[in-house]
This record gives C-alpha cells, sequence and structure tokens, in this order.
C-alpha cells in the first residue's frame, strides 16, 4: 500500500509538471469519465471505456492515463493499474 501511495504522488507531481495540451474531444471525455465514476460502480467499465478513448486519441494524456490508473486501482486491477502508472512514469 504505501509504494503504492509514492507512485500516487508521484504521478501526481507528473500530471502538475507536464500537462499535455488536451483538445476538446478529449477533455470532453476526461469530463464523461469523471461524471461516470461518481455514479458508482455499475459505471466503472463506462469510465474506463472514456478514459480509454481519450489515451487513444492523445496516448501521452497523463491526466487520461492516471484517471485511468485510478479507477483500475479502485476495481483491483493492478497490472492494469501499473501499466498506467508505468507509462505516467515515463
Amino acid at each position: 500500500m504505501r509504494q503504492f501511495v509514492v507512485v500516487a504522488v508521484v504521478a501526481l507531481l507528473c500530471t502538475i509538471s507536464r500537462c499535455a495540451k488536451e483538445d476538446d474531444e478529449v477533455k470532453a471525455l476526461l469530463t464523461a469519465g469523471d461524471k461516470l465514476l461518481l455514479k458508482g460502480r455499475s459505471s466503472y467499465q463506462d469510465a474506463i471505456a472514456q478514459y480509454t478513448q481519450a489515451v487513444n486519441i492523445q496516448p501521452e494524456n497523463v491526466k487520461a492515463l492516471y484517471r485511468r490508473a485510478e479507477l483500475y486501482s479502485m476495481m483491483k486491477n493492478h497490472g492494469r493499474m501499473s501499466g498506467d502508472l508505468e507509462k505516467v512514469l515515463a
């Protein structure tokens, strides 16, 4: 757990320092994913789909990767979470 917290803090710092320019479509997808996330567990897969679409458009988008990693963590899918966090830190 401690290791995850450290990785999460580093990822957050990367997000702050390396915010990619986002187009309107990516912003809309991130907003849609966030709204779905707030609906609860029944909407997690739909939120993942929104974040994934954003990543497909902008593969280096740190916000999309981090939010998807955070959601994977909530879903106990640590393999996919780690993959996204590794991309954030790269």
